[in-house]
């Protein structure tokens, strides 16, 4: 929304003599529409109807009408510029490349922030891989969908951002602030560059602050959670110089001092880590798992707690006595424990899925012990049926579904792997 930062951005532009339009949001402030039901194309569209709206008022020259964008904005102004000559000129702030990359940087920084394990980063990167993929397969048309889940996909994560810039011809200025804990700044900063160089555009300016955050406020260490101390002085007035040249065409005598640099930004997890994964953490594999395992140890836990109470014959040989006195309720003990996990992974990621402050119960701690106490049991379970299968036996139908059973939890072991679930602890 417009709030006090915006206002002090458009009343400096306007003191230098720049006219500034702000907005809210689709969807917020006195906006209409919902910006959770747009994509970056329908942003665009938005910003495209500011320019028009400045096009036309008679205070404004209509050939010099530019567009600012910070963060997500900085992704959308490119769109906006590649469609039109009307925009003459984008100032991109914390722009990003690489949405996905971009989040797990940004998740990374508030999990170490918030003093989160590493084991739980990497649970909430691989729960985000499944958001992703179904996401860009709703919007695609891949997976068919109710018109509401459709249009809560309209995002594209999958959009690529240096295709976009090297379609933009117009003058730009990028600025980046050095303690950065939103964006990877290094490789956005690469791909900035080149993706503006690959398009022949010679009238790019890059500007990196140091002690400036992403928003390009002061700062000392650049978390998100450090009181908000103001803008960096330089930047209010290095963008309206930059804009009255780009109007008047006279260049600044001491030119564009690169004040800061482009560290390499720390990723506890690199990009290929995930690319790897994408085969089996993609939506519908994981979700065909997740209500096939469901439906197995519910059925287990139910068929196996009605045999306890009810209890059953024994059979006349000893050793298949000793047998099936174990074999019920040890597969009955998977059943539980592993539903048990299940509803423990699904709380641990809806917890983890706040962008801004994930957090889990500290109950959840428990549950790598408890997948490794499911591994135990499950080798014992398998121990147990190999000894019934060699003694005198059941029906076939049994037979079938004590195989079907063992199946199911042989393939929640590597399920377990893959969601960090085996161990001691969290911590």
């Amino acid at each position: 929304m417009r709030g006090d930062r915006y206002h002090e951005l458009a009343r400096h532009f306007a003191r230098k003599g720049v006219a500034a339009l702000i907005y809210d949001k689709r969807g917020c402030g006195a906006s209409t529409g919902d910006w959770t039901r747009a994509g970056m194309q329908d942003l665009a569209d938005d910003a495209l109807a500011c320019v028009q709206l400045l096009r036309g008022r008679a205070d404004v020259n209509p050939n010099r009408v530019g567009l600012w964008g910070l963060s997500q904005g900085a992704s959308v102004i490119p769109i906006a510029a590649a469609r039109t000559p009307d925009v003459a000129f984008v100032i991109a702030v914390g722009g990003c490349l690489d949405f996905e990359e971009q989040m797990r940087f940004f998740r990374a920084n508030v999990f170490r922030r918030l003093g989160h394990p590493p084991a739980a980063l990497d649970l909430a990167n691989k729960a985000s891989l499944i958001q992703v993929d179904l996401s860009n397969r709703v919007r695609s048309g891949r997976l068919p969908a109710p018109r509401a889940w459709r249009d809560s996909c309209r995002f594209e994560y999958d959009l690529d951002q240096a295709v976009v810039w090297r379609q933009v011809r117009q003058p730009v200025l990028a600025v980046y602030g050095e303690k950065d804990r939103h964006v990877p700044l290094a490789e956005n900063i690469a791909g900035l560059s080149a993706a503006v160089e690959r398009s022949g555009n010679r009238d790019f300016t890059l500007i990196i602050y140091p002690d400036a955050r992403h928003s390009i406020g002061r700062t000392r260490t650049g978390e998100q959670n450090e009181p908000w101390a103001g803008y960096v002085p330089e930047y209010l007035d290095d963008m309206t110089d930059w804009v009255l040249q780009q109007a008047g065409g006279v260049k600044r005598p001491d030119g564009w001092p690169q004040r800061g640099r482009a560290g390499e930004s720390y990723q506890p997890f690199p990009a290929e880590r995930y690319d790897r994964l994408r085969w089996y953490g993609n939506g519908p594999v994981q979700a065909i798992q997740f209500v096939v395992f469901v439906v197995a140890f519910l059925v287990g836990a139910v068929a196996g707690t009605v045999r306890l109470v009810r209890g059953r014959r024994r059979d006349p040989a000893p050793a298949a006595a000793r047998v099936r006195d174990w074999l019920t309720p040890v597969a009955t003990g998977v059943s539980v424990l592993n539903l048990a996990l299940l509803t423990g992974l699904v709380a641990l990621t809806l917890g983890l899925a706040n962008q801004l402050e994930p957090s889990y119960p500290g109950v959840l701690n428990w549950l790598p012990l408890a997948g490794s106490l499911s591994v135990g049991l499950t080798l014992t379970l398998l121990a147990l049926l190999g000894a019934r299968w060699r003694a005198p036996s059941g029906s076939r139908r049994k037979r079938i579904g004590r195989v079907l059973f063992a199946i199911c939890a042989i393939a929640f072991v590597p399920f377990l792997h893959y969601w960090n679930l085996l161990g001691l602890a969290w911590r």
